[in-house]
């Protein structure tokens, strides 16, 4: 049952929840006083990364305990973090990992308090990961390849194998942009993403096509009204040379266009000459 629970986004969200609960009982431990940090795992994102967080946000510090090197404990993997590690090839049991962390003798200072609170709120708000995507799964060729964060109404496919350090960064900098943006929602929409029609990840099957002409597929990179004929309302995704170049929203009497507004072509000069296609995938 472990090994099928498994997965990158479980890890992250683990490692999260603990972050979460250290910060609650933070608050109840008396100045001086001693916690024992211990988790039955072994990815440091559970162990010595949220130990170093907590020495950082909350203002624990580490207290080394002696230990016999006949035990077989395994020192951190993280350098400034002490903690111990048991694995069960090296020391009897299952396996488990532990930190003493002590608070200091007067009350932390606010800065770390806020710390704690903004990260605990900017969590819960930033980076929740999406569990139901029956609405888009559909919408990409390899969902299972991904996992789904939404972020301020936006939903975002981070690849799995690169999850961890991708809520690392999030967590540390200011991240404009990660992974491949996928809808937005609003109302009881979710709008698809211009970003997911530049995507090779695009399955264009899930959505009506429409093949646009010269002059229309440059009125849609104008951000103009788009006129369709015979097709169905809803979103559809444009392509020019049978290549994607972005979404509309078809509501019956017009196409409400999705392209960027701040790509858009503000130039009103049509050159005559056609651009010349260099590749051509519509036969792939």
């Amino acid at each position: 049952v472990a090994i099928e629970e498994w997965s990158t986004q479980n890890v992250a969200m683990c490692a999260a929840r603990q972050r979460d609960i250290l910060t609650d009982v933070w608050p109840s431990l008396k100045p001086g006083g001693l916690l024992v940090y211990s988790t039955c795992t072994f990815n440091k994102f559970e162990n010595e990364e949220n130990a170093l967080w907590a020495a950082q946000s909350l203002g624990a510090s580490f207290v080394e305990v002696e230990i016999e090197s006949t035990w077989g404990i395994t020192p951190s993997l993280v350098r400034d973090a002490v903690c111990y590690r048991f694995l069960p090839h090296k020391t009897s049991g299952e396996g488990f990992f532990v930190a003493l962390l002590q608070k200091g003798d007067s009350t932390e200072p606010e800065i770390d308090q806020k710390s704690a609170s903004s990260y605990k709120k900017g969590r819960q708000k930033s980076s929740p990961f999406v569990k139901d995507i029956t609405d888009f799964a559909t919408w990409m060729l390899n969902p299972e390849r991904f996992n789904f964060i939404e972020s301020d109404n936006r939903i975002s496919a981070i690849p799995v194998n690169h999850l961890e350090t991708m809520l690392l960064m999030k967590e540390r900098l200011k991240v404009l942009s990660m992974g491949i943006p996928i809808g937005e929602r609003k109302g009881k929409d979710l709008i698809p993403s211009h970003s997911l029609a530049m995507s090779c990840e695009l399955n264009r099957e899930a959505f009506n096509r429409y093949e646009l002409s010269y002059s229309q597929a440059v009125a849609f990179l104008r951000k103009e009204a788009i006129m369709l004929s015979d097709v169905n309302k809803g979103f559809v995704l444009l392509t020019y040379h049978h290549e994607p170049i972005g979404f509309v929203k078809n509501i019956g009497n017009r196409a409400n266009n999705l392209y960027p507004n701040e790509w858009r072509i503000r130039s009103g000069y049509l050159p005559e000459t056609k651009p010349e296609i260099l590749t051509d995938h519509s036969t792939d």
